[in-house]
């Protein structure tokens, strides 16, 4: 299939005043009229690349609603997602060739998005997302399918709040983050995990750790510091740049261990068959 076209996603939604509550409800009923073809999909790539897969989830609603704040309408990739992590770059290569050059009966074209190949400046954040146009009755709509070696999303994983953190900062004219917490919000658990997870690494330095252990403390209130915070919490400008520098040595730990378990063998990454434009 000759995929070499330029693809930007767009979904199709309702024409004329819709209103955005009734757009978004058409998109998630594209989502799930998406899902069966979604899964034969990953199936198909998990027979020739095999790897371990998260079955397709939906998007929260909120966290939908979140993201059109900096997003159109027509451009949310991510309502239907699921990820296959590998154990090698050399699976992860397979996988991704296996993905650019797929049948045409299977979806129609896709973009790509590769955070090992085009680093972000941004986040040390590392993925290969595909974003798949999936047939649909009377149209199509864009899946998310997330590639990923096993140790870098480990590292995502630890690394996730404050991605969430440096994300909020990217748009905001002060170059800080406001985080609103609501009663029961996990963000500050997250975080304080967090700053056990780096506390136990004995890898990171010292004073790394009680940064983070700071920045973690700023979600939770009382003289104990036991009670979650449900206040806003702004980020100024200059802790996002020291949540950066934490972010690049969480990173570098979990490189260097992946180096270390031999999960790297397999070479580094050649270039795409195609990188659609984003």
């Amino acid at each position: 299939m000759a995929k070499s076209q330029q693809v930007k996603i767009v979904h199709q939604v309702f024409k004329g005043n819709a209103k955005p509550d009734d757009q978004l409800d058409e998109l998630f009923r594209q989502a799930k009229a998406a899902l069966p073809a979604f899964k034969k999909v990953i199936k198909a790539l998990n027979q020739k690349v095999p790897g371990s897969i998260t079955n397709p989830v939906f998007k929260d609603r909120k966290s939908a609603e979140r993201k059109l704040k900096n997003y159109k309408m027509t451009e949310l990739g991510d309502l239907l997602r699921a990820k296959v992590i590998y154990k090698s770059f050399t699976e992860l290569n397979a996988a991704r060739d296996t993905l650019a050059t797929m049948d045409a009966s299977v979806f129609a074209a896709y973009v790509v998005k590769d955070r090992y190949e085009n680093p972000s400046e941004k986040t040390d954040y590392k993925d290969i997302k595909f974003y798949l146009k999936i047939p649909i009755p009377g149209g199509h709509h864009f899946c998310e399918l997330q590639l990923n070696l096993l140790q870098f999303d480990v590292a995502n994983l630890i690394d996730h709040p404050i991605y969430e953190i440096i994300r909020r900062s990217i748009n905001n004219p002060k170059k800080e983050a406001e985080i609103v917490l609501k009663k029961g919000d996990q963000f500050p658990f997250r975080m304080r995990a967090l700053a056990v997870k780096v506390q136990q690494d004995i890898q990171i330095d010292k004073a790394t750790s009680k940064k983070m252990l700071g920045f973690a403390k700023m979600f939770f209130t009382g003289k104990d510091s036991s009670q979650p915070q449900t206040k806003p919490v702004t980020i100024s400008k200059s802790q996002i740049k020291e949540l950066r520098e934490i972010s690049a040595k969480i990173y570098h730990v979990w490189t260097d261990k992946a180096k270390q378990s031999q999960i790297i063998k397999g070479g580094t990454l050649k270039p795409a068959v195609h990188f659609g434009d984003l």
